[in-house]
């Protein structure tokens, strides 16, 4: 295969260690990872942090709603499995920009601004890729940081369905400057690959962990010619890896 694969950890390595940690991202990067994919909330003392729910009780040993709580309370917790605290923005972009690059999914609805603040001050906007399920999100980031590339999460989108997208509107979707697009593992086709390099995008595919064989799925993909996977497991991104170099 000549053509260069992305490798992105989904949350880090998260079905071995716990997700959106420093210790799941130094695994994931330890083993040849392009890009750590995160997500990002804001906390009650306005302090940008990476957790996937907007509440503790999933992965952390505590509860609450991260926009109700301080930092410091918030670090009072620990991961479930690993025993992690819950990461600053700041903190993994210190630990990783010489390393690796970042897909960086904006959940809270005010995470927006102070988040284009930090990549801004951090010069990270080369290495680094905005994610979202909605359009206003990826518009608005892009109004602070008009060179920087956005992914639109299409599975969950809305304002522009899977749909819509797959009638392929050219002008609609170039209109859009979707840098690149994500969608479920068991949605993508040929066709939904063939629209976004029709129109200079490139496809990427998530949720493999909850399939019987995601190794199967994950090789179905690659010859259906996607660019990229936003792997769950460790073991299967070795794999991957392994098989893409022979």
């Amino acid at each position: 295969m000549t053509k260069k694969i992305i490798l992105i950890a989904h949350r880090g390595t998260k079905l071995e260690y716990d997700e959106n940690t420093i210790i799941s991202f130094s695994k994931a990067i330890e083993n040849g990872v392009d890009f750590i994919e995160f997500d990002l909330h804001r906390t009650k003392d306005h302090k940008l942090v990476l957790n996937h729910d907007n509440t503790l009780q999933r992965t952390y040993n505590g509860n609450g709603i991260i926009s109700n709580m301080t930092y410091a309370e918030i670090c009072k917790f620990r991961t479930r499995e690993n025993g992690q605290k819950m990461p600053l923005f700041t903190e993994v972009i210190s630990a990783f920009k010489n390393k690796t690059k970042f897909i960086i999914e904006l959940k809270g609805d005010d995470v927006v601004e102070p988040a284009a603040k930090i990549i801004e001050k951090y010069n990270i906007i080369s290495n680094c890729v905005i994610s979202s399920k909605n359009l206003w999100k990826l518009k608005r980031i892009k109004s602070f940081l008009p060179n920087c590339r956005i992914c639109y999460n299409i599975t969950k989108g809305k304002e522009f369905t899977l749909k819509e997208f797959l009638k392929n509107n050219s002008l609609k979707i170039q209109s859009m400057k979707f840098d690149m697009i994500s969608l479920r593992s068991i949605l993508v086709s040929k066709h939904f690959v063939s629209v976004c390099h029709s129109n200079n995008i490139i496809a990427l595919a998530w949720d493999f962990i909850n399939l019987k064989n995601s190794i199967l799925k994950i090789r179905e993909l690659l010859k259906l010619d996607i660019d990229g996977i936003l792997f769950d497991s460790l073991t299967n991104l070795k794999i991957i890896r392994n098989e893409l170099i022979k």
